[in-house]
């Protein structure tokens, strides 16, 4: 079913294309749409009729699961929307505004099941075996286990995170079931009645899935940085290129999973032609847009390799930098012949974490002035962004 549906969507496109990915995210969509709509509705009904908290609670989850995908579809469908003048970058995001209304809806549910639950700890009602609840809560393991498989082949086909997450909740849900089904065939074979503290175990599971996704939008909305993966083999690519001498202040922006912004300071030989070096950025940009779908922006950032005074000025500056922290940078490295004073210019990248910039920066130039050379210092410490 999976090759049919990936053979359909993608009609001759590659499978990690936009168009492909949002056509099997919105078929995805639809088929958890169907299945937890009738799974969920089922639980309800069964858990009401026999007086099961437990299988009400597993019902409420598929019927979030469903609102969730309803979400989804929607959330696929605009994010294919193209960019216009109000919106540029296009409207990728509406994908994470999706998953954010999702993941709130998730915990309001959650929160009213662990007060049901709560409510059938202290005041047991009475509740009933039924062979048709544990046939029906069998055949939801099943097929939720199926949907499992299912949206993972799905992801690895298009490259998705988002049917990555999915799958993960499918799998989930198949556990949580299982717990219930455990419950009620212990009632059976034993009278021990634990329905209420199934119902808060299965809460619980809803509301963590749903921390969880309203922490990943967050940071995502937020402007999560790419992961250390991405980055790598960005910087690796762009280190492949003749000419390329380094790569630093490279930035990822995502504007929805499938629309990637990133910038990056490339250095070059300073006695190369400008055009020469324009060309080359050129070919790295025009190169990202067809491999990895990336608008990469790159600035030239010239470096001298052949005059004796910049390059001990250059090692003077990075051995204090370096005496202050091994894991400070350096980078746009300039002398500047100025009337009375040459200048030495440069940018030192701290990484994120418990320092203070300004102290950073006091103390290099103290460090500097302490050489008693014969320059002027500027001086620009910033934290690592890639």
């Amino acid at each position: 079913m999976t090759g049919f549906i990936l053979k359909k969507c993608a009609k001759g496109r590659a499978l990690t294309s936009l168009e492909v990915k949002t056509e099997v995210g919105k078929v995805s969509s639809l088929i958890g749409i169907i299945l937890n709509a009738l799974l969920g509705c089922a639980k309800v009904a069964l858990g009401v009729i026999f007086g099961l908290i437990s299988v009400i609670a597993d019902g409420l989850n598929n019927l979030s699961d469903c609102g969730a995908c309803i979400v989804s579809f929607v959330g696929f469908k605009l994010a294919a929307k193209p960019a216009d003048r109000e919106h540029p970058f296009g409207h990728g995001k509406t994908e994470y505004i999706a998953s954010m209304i999702v993941s709130i809806l998730i915990l309001v549910v959650a929160a009213e099941l662990i007060k049901s639950s709560a409510e059938e700890i202290f005041e047991p009602q009475p509740s009933v075996f039924s062979v048709i609840t544990v046939i029906i809560l069998a055949v939801s393991m099943l097929v939720k286990t199926a949907m499992f498989v299912f949206n993972l082949r799905l992801a690895k086909a298009v490259d998705s995170v988002a049917l990555k997450a999915t799958a993960a909740d499918s799998i989930t849900d198949a556990l949580a079931t299982c717990v219930v089904l455990a419950g009620i065939i212990c009632l059976r074979f034993t009278g021990a009645f634990i329905d209420g503290y199934l119902g808060l175990a299965v809460a619980v599971l809803i509301a963590v899935e749903g921390i969880k996704l309203f922490r990943d939008t967050m940071s995502k909305l937020l402007g999560q940085t790419a992961d250390t993966k991405t980055v790598q083999t960005i910087k690796e690519r762009l280190l492949s290129y003749d000419g390329v001498l380094g790569v630093h202040d490279l930035t990822v922006h995502f504007y929805g999973e499938n629309n990637i912004y990133a910038t990056a300071h490339i250095e070059v030989d300073a006695n190369v032609s400008a055009l020469v070096s324009h060309e080359i950025t050129d070919k790295i940009e025009r190169d990202f847009a067809q491999e990895y779908k990336i608008s990469l922006v790159t600035h030239l950032d010239p470096v001298v390799l052949d005059d004796p005074e910049t390059l001990d000025a250059k090692a003077a500056a990075e051995k204090v930098v370096r005496a202050i922290n091994p894991d400070f940078t350096l980078h746009d490295f300039r002398l500047v012949r100025h009337a009375p004073l040459d200048r030495v210019i440069f940018d030192v990248s701290v990484p994120f974490g418990d320092y203070d910039l300004a102290e950073i920066k006091d103390k290099i130039l103290k460090e500097l002035t302490s050489l008693d050379l014969p320059y002027s210092y500027i001086v620009t410490v910033e934290h690592c962004i890639d």
